[in-house]
């Protein structure tokens, strides 16, 4: 009796634990006024075009790239979302293509980048809305003024979190705008367990799958907008259309106790098929063109 007495209450205490494991998770970005977290991010890329000869083609390129940034809260509004300003830090690459001189103007150009600012309202969910600033990053690195705005939300460098609470298992779907207006990206996510441990805090594993797609032409349509009327040397795009594929897999611990992200990592790749303009086609250039890239992304909070 004594013997089935201890073995009920073991039942018991296991069922009770794993109840309380289970119990629903809430998982929310929380801000407070003076906030500063830094993130650090390393993206490794690789791109082949695979139907141009290697002989005057495009040989497959590899490189790397590290980015640093800042955000810091400002405000926080009534309904939990808060102003928050990112200032960007040193770009730096590695395996850069081209010669000597093409690479120190990329690197001149990604250095201009160092101390700009943008502004964003950040929901709980992790979402950037009413992004201001973006067009002066870009201007800085010598890129068209394009709306890139909307790309803040893709599910490769920041956690799509839940509306409500979350059981372990469970997953929810979220469609994300694509910049250019133009194509969307679905993210499904899923809490995979909330068990991990990171610089002595809880964390949460979210893993983020999405793919989407958008029209080249869109973004040939946006670079040339952005680009100055009558810019000398502007190449005529309109013609050429084309699509672009990606997909991929991001893994994010999460820290709910403080709302925080703490990093994250996986993978995306992205096929690109370029229809050429006629003239192009005349003069013995390809009908289209097929390019591959695959990128390694990692992003991390400094403690």
């Amino acid at each position: 009796m004594r013997k089935t007495a201890l073995f009920c209450i073991a039942i018991m205490l296991v069922i009770a634990s794993v109840a309380a494991f289970a119990e629903p998770v809430t998982l929310e970005y929380k801000f407070k006024v003076g906030d500063v977290d830094k993130y650090k991010m390393a993206m490794a890329m690789s791109m082949e075009m695979p139907g141009l000869p290697a002989k005057g083609g495009a040989p497959a390129m590899n490189f790397s790239m590290t980015m640093s940034y800042i955000q810091k809260v400002l405000a926080v509004n009534p309904d939990g979302t808060a102003k928050v300003q990112v200032t960007y830090g040193d770009m730096k690459f590695s395996g850069l293509p081209g010669d000597a001189k093409a690479k120190a103007d990329t690197e001149a150009k990604t250095k201009a980048m160092a101390g700009q600012v943008m502004t964003a309202i950040m929901t709980k969910r992790g979402q950037m809305l009413s992004v201001q600033g973006m067009d002066k990053v870009m201007a800085a690195a010598g890129m068209p003024s394009m709306d890139f705005s909307k790309f803040l939300n893709s599910a490769s460098n920041q956690a799509l979190l839940p509306e409500g609470p979350v059981d372990v298992g469970q997953s929810w779907k979220q469609e994300v705008p694509m910049p250019f207006g133009s194509g969307r990206m679905s993210v499904t996510s899923t809490l995979d367990s909330t068990d991990q441990q990171l610089w002595g805090l809880q964390a949460a594993k979210v893993s983020q799958a999405f793919d989407g797609s958008f029209d080249i032409a869109e973004v040939l349509k946006a670079m040339m907008g952005g680009l100055k009327a009558g810019t000398k040397g502007a190449p005529d795009l309109s013609s050429m259309s084309g699509t672009v594929n990606l997909n991929g897999k991001m893994d994010f611990l999460f820290a709910p106790a403080i709302g925080k992200l703490l990093n994250g990592g996986g993978s995306m790749q992205m096929k690109l098929t370029m229809n050429l303009p006629p003239e192009a086609v005349k003069q013995g250039a390809p009908a289209s063109v097929d390019m591959n890239m695959n990128m390694q992304i990692n992003i991390t909070r400094y403690k």
